[in-house]
């Protein structure tokens, strides 16, 4: 690299937009002002409305005007601090860019929750009925959760149309040219605006006999100085394990800058979309792979799980008692298929499925289903084409080695053809495997009989993983029940 290099400048972001008083961060907390407000306000009206159309509509009056707007100010006040706390109107975190209508829903109830006993500790709550607390609830609840879509999409739109500026980023690249695309369209998506990109070789010093030539420290120096020219608030040092014992040095260096310093191992890129900043004693570590979830979520998943499955087979009881009796008029043998597969943790658990192929001995070898495959019986063809036959495994739900949405489980001979070749195949392991998944809401199913198949899956799969809440596997269920990909490659 050499200094006219150093000093060039991306085209991306305009001259004026990064003139003084002009800096594109203000601009982000301005939207983010904007929008605490309008919800603090949406939350205090629509509450303080529900109250009054209630009092007017039950008692036929019109309540005390100071205690039910008093009191719908303080329910606003409540939704917009657990917001704060929680750092939802950071406009580029997860907390609102993938999590926040979860969020504000969450925020909502405490707010509800702390108004409650806040309102009895006090004793405001006289003649504030539980008909009126309860319109609040049912009014408040999808008013928030829709103005937090709205002000989203209206996020997202500024941000497509350049009226929104987020981190200006500069990058740093220690041997790290051949993955620049990959980099810049991961790191460059709006309102994010990468400013310049500059290869350095920290090694090029060493090479160098011409006493005129640029010392490494005067490189550095050349691009501090175009950081703090161009404003950045972010600079990336992407860095290759060759280099990686030169980060100390340039780290140092870039401290001084009143910005965000981020490194970005470029060999890891794949298992840092998962990774967080965590403790370990007293040391800060980056956790490359942790639990699934927290305890709160995985009570919650499995409430959901057996929920939806104690539901399911009640609901379904008349089917599943219909395709079991046509079962054993259609072909001999059982009526239901039972085979090992592996589950959370590698765990070899036994799946349950109506049998749709006529029955093989115990100790066949493993043959994944092909199309027109002449083992299939008559009914067998209907119930894979509709994802009957997947019904039985309600019952692994119930026992608790499955969940309703998760990988789906794959026959342990079947596992071990990729293992070699698709080296995070196990990681799909992590969680409980389900019924339905991601993959398979996404057309990812069926005969898996290349690597590029199971691979497509298995990203799939990896997704999920690293990005669970319950929303998704909401998400996955009705996608089940409406999508076509379902049943692509259904055979």
């Amino acid at each position: 690299m050499n200094g006219d290099k150093a000093g060039a400048r991306a085209a991306a972001i305009p001259e004026g937009a990064l003139a003084a008083g002009a800096r594109p961060g203000a601009s982000l907390v301005q939207h983010a002002a904007r929008i605490a407000v309008v919800e603090f306000l949406v939350v205090a009206v629509v509450a303080f409305v529900a109250s009054i159309v209630y009092h007017r509509f039950v008692y036929g009056g019109v309540p005390s005007f100071v205690q039910y707007s008093s009191a719908s100010f303080l329910l606003a006040a409540l939704y917009l601090l657990i917001c704060l706390l929680d750092d939802q109107y950071d406009l580029l975190s997860e907390k609102w860019t993938r999590y926040g209508i979860a969020r504000a829903t969450g925020s909502t109830a405490l707010a509800f929750t702390f108004f409650l006993a806040i309102s009895f500790l006090i004793k405001i709550a006289d003649g504030y009925s539980r008909g009126i607390f309860l319109t609040q609830i049912l009014t408040v609840f999808p008013i928030v959760i829709v103005v937090r879509m709205v002000l989203a999409q209206g996020v997202a739109a500024a941000a497509s149309a350049g009226n929104l500026y987020g981190h200006l980023v500069y990058v740093v690249s220690l041997g790290c040219a051949d993955q620049r695309s990959q980099i810049e369209q991961k790191i460059g998506v709006a309102p994010n605006r990468i400013l310049n990109w500059v290869e350095f070789d920290p090694n090029l010093e060493r090479e160098n006999t011409n006493p005129e030539a640029d010392t490494l420290t005067k490189r550095l120096a050349a691009i501090l100085r175009e950081c703090r020219k161009l404003g950045s608030n972010v600079v990336v040092l992407a860095f290759d394990p060759q280099n990686a014992k030169h980060i100390s040095d340039i780290v140092e260096v870039f401290s001084e800058l009143p910005a965000r310093i981020q490194l970005l191992p470029t060999d890891m890129l794949s298992v840092l979309q998962a990774s967080k900043v965590n403790y370990s004693g007293q040391l800060r570590v980056l956790e490359i792979s942790s639990r699934p979830s927290s305890l709160f979520d995985r009570l919650l998943k499995r409430s959901f799980d057996l929920s939806v499955a104690v539901g399911s087979a009640i609901l379904l009881s008349p089917l599943l008692l219909f395709v079991a009796i046509a079962i054993k008029l259609d072909s001999p043998g059982p009526v239901l298929f039972r085979q090992m597969r592996h589950g959370f943790n590698n765990k070899p658990i036994e799946v349950f499925k109506f049998r749709t192929m006529m029955h093989c001995p115990e100790g066949a070898a493993f043959r994944q289903a092909t199309r027109n495959d002449e083992r299939i019986t008559r009914l067998g063809r209907i119930m894979r084409r509709t994802n009957i036959d997947e019904l039985p495994q309600l019952l692994n739900v119930l026992i608790g080695n499955m969940s309703i949405v998760g990988p789906r489980p794959h026959a342990i001979e079947h596992n071990q053809m990729y293992l070699e070749s698709i080296k995070l195949m196990s990681r799909r392991h992590v969680v409980k495997p389900g019924i339905t998944g991601w993959a398979q809401i996404n057309g990812f199913r069926g005969e898996t009989d290349t690597r590029e198949k199971m691979l497509r899956r298995v990203e799939c799969d990896l997704y999920y993983v690293d990005n669970w809440s319950f929303f998704l596997d909401v998400k996955i269920l009705l996608m089940t029940v409406l999508s076509r990909k379902v049943y692509t490659n259904a055979y």
